[in-house]
């Protein structure tokens, strides 16, 4: 029987909005039969307002990328596949120093989220839901994709990437989802971020995908947005 690994945000859902009736649906319908783990950048309490109608139908869900495994049949037990990790007071104080510096107007909420594994930074705010007005902005300004390139190349043992269409996800070099490519090496891998962008955008998934290179059990399929997935759903 085939393991499907199907990404949260942008393919079941939309960055910080809950899972649509026609979504859950279709995954009804397509997730019979099948063994399916959903993976999240989130915690798990974080990604459950998201998708809670889908945690039945699943076997588990892999949060904070991976980094912690959630069986559903008993959720509030999981087991970690890394060492915790917390951003140092020097990586904090940059980000600051490079908040001040952004000249996008529209800067709301919080900015910075340290979590056990990663950090995520956001001029817009991490934790705002309307990034439409980022997004436009920065696709003239690129501040964000500028400002990943400053980070790694300050900060040579860490890792900054795009996460989502406004945030930066920041790791412990080689610990983003390629971490967890052993434990989902025979799987079907369901992603929007799979391959780069036009713009030469690397995403988390395109990390993954290129530790898989060479492994004939792994296949990675791009999704580009919820309407795709429900296309796929609906037809297999």
């Amino acid at each position: 029987m085939n393991v499907y690994v199907v990404d949260v945000e942008n393919v079941l859902c939309d960055e910080n909005t809950t899972v649509e009736k026609n979504v859950i649906k279709a995954f009804q319908q397509w997730s019979r039969n099948k063994t399916v783990y959903l993976i999240t950048h989130r915690t798990l309490n974080d990604v459950t307002r998201l998708i809670k109608p889908l945690i039945p139908m699943v076997s588990g869900i892999l949060s904070q990328n991976g980094h912690n495994i959630h069986r559903t049949s008993n959720l509030s037990q999981y087991t970690s596949v890394s060492t915790s990790w917390k951003a140092s007071s020097e990586l904090i104080d940059f980000l600051n120093q490079e908040l001040q510096k952004s000249l996008y107007p529209r800067k709301m909420g919080k900015h910075i989220i340290n979590l056990p594994t990663m950090c995520v930074f956001s001029v817009h705010g991490v934790d705002v839901d309307d990034t439409k007005k980022y997004i436009e902005w920065d696709s003239r300004n690129r501040e964000r994709t500028k400002l990943i390139k400053k980070i790694n190349e300050e900060f040579t043992d860490l890792h900054a990437r795009h996460l989502g269409a406004a945030n930066i996800m920041i790791t412990k070099r080689n610990d983003g989802k390629e971490c967890i490519s052993n434990i989902i090496a025979t799987c079907i891998y369901m992603a929007d971020g799979i391959v780069k962008t036009e713009a030469g955008i690397e995403g988390d998934d395109f990390a993954l995908v290129e530790s898989q290179k060479g492994n004939s059990l792994f296949t990675p399929v791009r999704v580009r947005d919820k309407n795709e997935m429900i296309k796929i759903m609906e037809h297999s």
